[in-house]
């Protein structure tokens, strides 16, 4: 747009040009033609002075009204009316990633997800804001360079000029993912802190008559001869109530978790233990353990036997995954200050629609009896009290990641080396 701008003023000069040249021929007859030719010159120079301040300069509150703009936050990017973009300002270079250079007499194809463009989203954001004049707060997503996929507040509105006559648009642009990670995490709290009121009630109310079944038919089993045909059915009620009293106990701790204790400690080591303690889980299953441990790894400072019941969760999730002869990795190794621990499975994978959903108290996805839904939600909320990150990338049919990162406890003395 600004390039057909100066366009039109070069146009303008050589008018004026070829005009002054025939006025001053015409009117100054009896000048000689080598001093119409001096003031010609002279004339021209001042005009060719007056337009590269045109094409230069603007007024001093231009000026400082565009470099607010070229520096402001969120992303500012003007389209004309074959929608090539002509003005992409700092803040779009550092959302998206792309330079001015790269975009400008661009698209915006390169920064919209595939499947919005498919649902024809771009057009109907044209057509909205052609309809309307603007368009205000349409939340959609977009794709930085980098391929993240970010969460994006768009308001639009047509440029005009003084005739009324649509000469581009323009948006703006704000990057909101981290406001909405911030809202889902404080919904995901308010939500634990209410299904923890829920089952600390729960627990209490049925732990006591539990206790009281179980007690007596513990006693009545002592009581009865070894080939007495009620012994069976009493064995079933004392480990129908084991597994009642084992679900009260993750109730329990779910609602009430237990301040850490924290030590340093090895994941290395910490990893080994728990494998060991499930030796016999992977043999049932017929399923082979690759370790990958990275050596001299930083130690973390956490609650011990809090970072078992992590390992043990997501471990036990993959092995319950894999139906026969599977394969699960685990790798240690140190990447942005901290120490990642990789759980890899070639399960029956995650479907996409759940991914969302398996940090929630509750949700599983097992057979009834087979799974309380807490395992995973205890998990994150312990990784969570330990400044950790988890993250899950799975392929339905192929198998899950789950990454564990927990800080690197780097002492003064480490730093130092």
């Amino acid at each position: 747009m600004e390039q057909r701008i100066l366009s039109k003023i070069d146009e303008f000069l050589a008018e004026i040009d070829k005009s002054l040249k025939e006025e001053l021929s015409t009117n100054f007859t009896s000048i000689k033609q080598e001093d119409i030719q001096k003031i010609h010159q002279i004339l021209i120079k001042y005009i060719h002075q007056v337009i590269d301040l045109a094409k230069k300069g603007r007024s001093v509150h231009e000026r400082v009204l565009h470099s607010i703009i070229q520096n402001y936050s969120d992303a500012v990017i003007a389209l004309d009316n074959d929608y090539k973009i002509f003005f992409w300002n700092k803040g779009a270079e550092r959302i998206f990633g792309y330079t001015s250079d790269e975009m400008l007499g661009k698209t915006v194809d390169p920064i919209i997800p595939s499947e919005l463009k498919e649902k024809g989203e771009l057009q109907w954001l044209f057509e909205e804001t052609l309809r309307k004049g603007y368009i205000e707060n349409y939340e959609t997503e977009r794709i930085t360079k980098d391929g993240r996929r970010i969460i994006v507040n768009l308001s639009r509105s047509l440029i005009k000029d003084e005739n009324g006559e649509i000469l581009g648009s323009i948006a703006i642009v704000k990057d909101v993912t981290k406001v909405k990670e911030l809202e889902k995490q404080i919904q995901h709290s308010d939500k634990l802190a209410l299904i923890g009121q829920i089952a600390a009630g729960i627990a209490h109310e049925i732990g006591t008559p539990l206790n009281v079944i179980s007690g007596n038919a513990e006693y009545i089993m002592m009581e009865m001869g070894e080939n007495n045909p009620y012994k069976e059915e009493l064995e079933t009620i004392i480990s129908q109530a084991e597994r009642i009293a084992n679900l009260i106990k993750q109730l329990l701790e779910f609602a009430r978790p237990k301040k850490p204790n924290y030590t340093k400690i090895n994941v290395n080591h910490e990893i080994s233990h728990v494998v060991e303690l499930l030796k016999h889980q992977f043999e049932k299953s017929n399923i082979k353990l690759n370790l990958k441990f990275s050596e001299n790894i930083p130690d973390i400072y956490a609650d011990c036997s809090q970072i078992h019941q992590v390992f043990l969760n997501i471990i036990m999730n993959a092995i319950q995954a894999i139906n026969q002869n599977g394969l699960i990795e685990i790798e240690t190794f140190l990447r942005d200050g901290y120490v990642n621990i990789k759980f890899k499975d070639n399960g029956i994978g995650i479907l996409p629609e759940h991914i969302d959903k398996i940090f929630e108290p509750f949700f599983t996805t097992k057979e009834a009896g087979k799974g309380t839904g807490l395992g995973l939600a205890v998990s994150k909320r312990i990784i969570d009290e330990h400044n950790g990150k988890v993250e899950v990338e799975s392929t339905p049919g192929k198998g899950t990641i789950f990454t564990v990162k927990f800080p690197a406890y780097i002492t003064k003395e480490d730093r130092e080396i």
